[in-house]
């Protein structure tokens, strides 16, 4: 059980928490730049809600994927453990509610990798909306599901995750009704560039 716990966690760590830095390698410095060129167009009573750098969030965002992977480990090790030899076939079927939860952290997690996508590489801000509200949502019901199930310590690891997802949710709607048409001009005037260059070639 020992042997099959490593590899558990290891394919868990490969799968939760590296993806989003190669995804932060891939994005151009300059993609990263939007969130600062746009912050300054946001109205000034909402600014203290939005650090004024973006680096800000990496470190949170280590943060939180450091306890997300914690928990999703946890709540593995925890079924696991619950498997006592001999085993049987009706041991190694996942419960309904242990396929729930960890099919709603796969989901939850997809949303977050989607999420640096829509925002960074695209600039879809409505998208990122929607994204972060499916992500605070399926983060909250597998939340409740480990609490229902009694899982503490993932519950724990898992709680300050689903409190941020909610800031960064309520984040993403501010950025997204104040700045959609200062986000439509900038998209008019680029198209513009590129037709005018066209013209002249």
């Amino acid at each position: 059980m020992v042997i099959i716990t490593f590899w558990l966690i290891l394919i868990i760590v490969a799968l939760v928490f590296l993806p989003p830095f190669f995804i932060n390698w891939l994005i151009p410095e300059t993609d990263k730049l939007f969130y600062e060129e746009y912050r300054k167009k946001l109205n000034p009573w909402v600014w203290w809600m939005f650090p004024a750098k973006s680096w800000v969030y990496a470190i949170i965002w280590t943060i939180m994927y450091g306890l997300i992977t914690a928990a999703i480990v946890t709540y593995a090790i925890s079924y696991e453990d619950q498997i006592v030899p001999p085993v049987t076939i009706a041991d190694i079927i996942p419960s309904r509610d242990y396929l729930a939860i960890m099919s709603l952290l796969f989901i939850n997690h997809i949303f977050n990798l989607l999420w640096s996508f829509f925002f960074f590489v695209k600039r879809w801000v409505w998208m990122c909306m929607i994204d972060s509200i499916l992500l605070f949502g399926t983060g909250f019901a597998a939340l409740i599901l480990m609490g229902l199930d009694r899982e503490w310590t993932p519950f724990g690891l898992y709680f300050a995750y689903v409190i941020w997802s909610f800031y960064a949710m309520i984040l993403s709607v501010i950025w997204a009704s104040m700045l959609y048409p200062v986000y439509i001009e900038h998209r008019k005037a680029k198209r513009t560039v590129v037709v005018e260059r066209y013209s002249d070639q």
